[in-house]
Formats: structure tokens, C-alpha cells, sequence
């Protein structure tokens, strides 16, 4: 697992409540911020759906 994946997986353990949700945006934010590689977001996806967060679609006004 590398540094940058280990640092998010703390980043949701530590500031994402177990059965919440995050909005696609949110997330896709904090891949880019965490300079996650495309083969890690299955981790992530996994982690998220280990604490039953619910990933929602932002609506375009």
C-alpha cells in the first residue's frame, strides 16, 4: 500500500462517520488531493463500503 493510499485510508477512518454518505465531488476531490492512482480507488471503494458510507451523485443545476 503506498504512503498516499495509507494517508487517505486515515483521512476517512478519522473524518468520515461510519453509515454516512460523501458526495461524489467530495471524493473525487480528495483522490486528486491524496494523488491517488486508479488501481487504489478499489481500496478506497472498499474501505468506504467497509463503514457503510454511501457515495451520492452530485446534481448539476
Amino acid at each position: 500500500m503506498s504512503d498516499n493510499l495509507s494517508l487517505f485510508i486515515d483521512y476517512i477512518n478519522d473524518n468520515i462517520i461510519y453509515g454516512s454518505e460523501i458526495k461524489r465531488e467530495k471524493l473525487e476531490n480528495l483522490f486528486n488531493q491524496f494523488a491517488i492512482k486508479n488501481v487504489e480507488k478499489n481500496i478506497v471503494y472498499d474501505e468506504l463500503k467497509s463503514l457503510d458510507i454511501t457515495i451520492i451523485e452530485s446534481q448539476d443545476i
